[in-house]
Formats: C-alpha cells, structure tokens, sequence
C-alpha cells in the first residue's frame, strides 16, 4: 500500500456513483506547490502507519464510509459472489435501491455530514477525468440549521402555502442558489449552488418545489389531503402563519400514566404516555413543540404545546416528565396486573430507576 503523503491531508469528496447514487467519499489529497490538492488515493487504502498519524474525525469519517462501500453492500443485501454481478443485478431493480439500500446509506451520510460540520472535514466537488482540485471546488459548510416558516392561505377556492427560509436570522431565497442537489432526503441536507444547508425536520420534497416557484397553490377541494400531509407534519416542528385556516390551542391537564404491557418472551415492560384530554401520546420526541390533532369530523384543528413556560393552567411536558418521579416503588407496583395504569400526579414519590431496572 501506498504511504500517506506527509503533506497529505483528508478530504471529503461528492461522488455520484452510477448504481447507488450520492457518495460522500474520504480521499487522502496532496497540496502541490502551486496551492491546488491533487487527489492520491480512496483513503481507505492508506496504510497502518498513515492511519495512525490521522485525526479521529478523519479516521470516523474513513470508517462510515466503510458501511457504503460497494462490497459491504453487496454482503449486506445480496449474496452474489462478485461486485460486478451485485451491481448489475440492482441497475435492473431501482426499486430496490430506492426503498432498500438508499436509506440506509443516507443514515451513514447524516452520520458523514455531521462528522463534517462538527469538525470542519474540508468537502470538496470533483470534476469528471481530474484528479486536481481547485480552491473553488470547496463546499462551504453552513454549520447552523436552517429555520423554515411556512405562511398557509386558505379560501373557498383554493389552498396555497409558501416557504421562507432563514440562515441565522436572514432570510434567503431557495431559487437563487443554483445547482440544487438532495445529499439526504429526511432530514433534507442540500447542495444550493456551493453551499450546504441543513434543514432539520422536514423532508427535501418539501423543499424541493420552492427551488422553482415562490407558492403552490391547489384546488380547496383538496385540503383535507394537505393538512394531514403538509399542514400538520411541518406545524409540529416548525413556525407557521394561517390565513383562513384556524389551528387553536387547547388548553387540557397534562397526566402522565405508566402503564404494564406485554412484551417479548412472555415478559412485561413499563410504558409512559402523556393523557391530554381524550388524546394519547408517546414521548417518542423531544423536538416537537407541538402535538396537533386533526378532527375531521367537525374541520377543527387544535394543538397542545409543549415545553411552554409560565402555564398554570396545565403542565409542560418537562413538567410531565418530572412525573416520572411520583410513583410506587417497585414492590408495590408488582402487585398491579398486567394492564393495571399508574397515574403518576396521584402517587407518592419513588425511585423510577428502581423500577425500570427489571425490565433494562
């Protein structure tokens, strides 16, 4: 194996692979006299001994790219004996790439592209046929997350949402930014022109038709359709406006309930939910401020927030959760059956780590 140059460096490369898509690839790049990199190998390749004298982001980032290799793959998900038969066999199933393999290798490139941002990895585009990169081949890294406010109109005719995106309090236009490239779908990490954005919670189809035009506009007819798919998922995470369109806040205490139930191999596992009104739900997020429901019999929608400080009326979620901490302890808590609930803003003080320790 070639020697790592010793004034060579890692470099995260875009690569567009032919079968599987997007690649976010590590080379080793040597600086020539002139200032520009030259390209030496996939760093992979590099030896023990180049290993050794790189960074641990560098070496992190060598090994997650390691899950998208074409080998790996093909151990992964065929068992084909050669790569060249496993390629082929995936260019006649795109369905497969889509649904299968591209997701799990966009997992591996968030998990890149946060390696990236957090540690200032240099990422770099390369032209087709060189191995020489430029000063503005480099990708400028974006390191805050974009924040996205969604205005809906509504009338008897039509129903019609725009997108403004804003970088650290500015705002900034998606069709200015030219080529657009997704580099992740959910969450939408984007190319716009040399920039690189992050778009947390939110899928890039919602961002993508907003590259092209400043509003999408639909007959009204279908809005029943675009509040359970558009309204609701981006309200829950991100600010929005409504014109004509009401989503009120419902004020309900918040209880939170542990409840039995049955698990794998005849066993049983402790489960939270928080009770708002005649509504359930799971702390499954953290991130979501705000839980809404759609009640489609009656065309209403409503909202409780969460993390809301200065309430009196009902308890934030971090309220909720301290709850946690009102319980029986775990002698006690054996003798309810299966299904038995324990509200936890009724009982006396415990410790909960004794009584998930069971069941961890």
């Amino acid at each position: 194996m070639k020697e790592r140059p010793t004034n060579g460096q890692v470099i995260i490369v875009f690569t567009e692979h032919p079968i599987l898509g997007i690649l976010l690839i590590p080379y080793i790049a040597e600086r020539l006299n002139d200032g520009t990199l030259q390209l030496v190998e996939q760093a992979f390749h590099a030896s023990p001994e180049a290993m050794s004298i790189m960074s641990e982001a560098e070496r992190q980032a060598i090994d997650i790219a390691s899950y998208y290799t074409e080998k790996y793959l093909m151990g992964l998900y065929s068992r084909e004996k050669t790569v060249s038969r496993f390629l082929h066999k995936l260019s006649e199933d795109p369905e497969r790439i889509k649904n299968n393999i591209r997701p799990f290798i966009e997992k591996k490139l968030l998990e890149m592209l946060a390696l990236i941002r957090e540690n200032g990895l240099p990422f770099y585009q390369k032209q087709a046929g060189s191995k020489i990169l430029y000063a503005h081949h480099i990708y400028h890294i974006n390191p805050h997350d974009v924040e996205i406010r969604v205005t809906f109109h509504v009338d008897s005719k039509t129903f019609r949402y725009q997108l403004q995106c804003y970088y650290e309090g500015q705002p900034f236009s998606l069709s200015e930014l030219k080529p657009v490239v997704v580099l992740t779908s959910s969450p939408a990490t984007l190319l716009l022109g040399m920039e690189l954005y992050f778009f947390p919670h939110i899928e890039s189809a919602r961002i993508l038709p907003f590259t092209k035009k400043r509003s999408i506009s639909v007959d009204a007819l279908q809005i029943e359709k675009y509040i359970d798919n558009i309204v609701i998922p981006i309200a829950r995470y991100h600010d929005i406006e409504t014109h004509g369109l009401n989503i009120t806040e419902e004020e309900c205490a918040c209880e939170a309930v542990l409840s039995f139930e049955d698990a794998t191999y005849n066993g049983q596992a402790l489960q939270l939910v928080f009770r708002y009104g005649d509504q359930t739900f799971a702390p499954d997020s953290a991130n979501e401020m705000k839980k809404i429901i759609y009640r489609k019999t009656s065309g209403e929608i409503g909202f409780f927030p969460r993390n809301i400080t200065g309430r009196t009326s009902s308890p934030t979620l971090n309220e909720c959760r301290s709850a946690t901490t009102q319980c029986h302890t775990l002698p006690t808590i054996r003798q309810s059956s299966g299904k038995d609930n324990c509200r936890m803003d009724q009982q006396s003080s415990g410790d909960v780590a004794a009584i998930l320790s069971p069941y961890q």
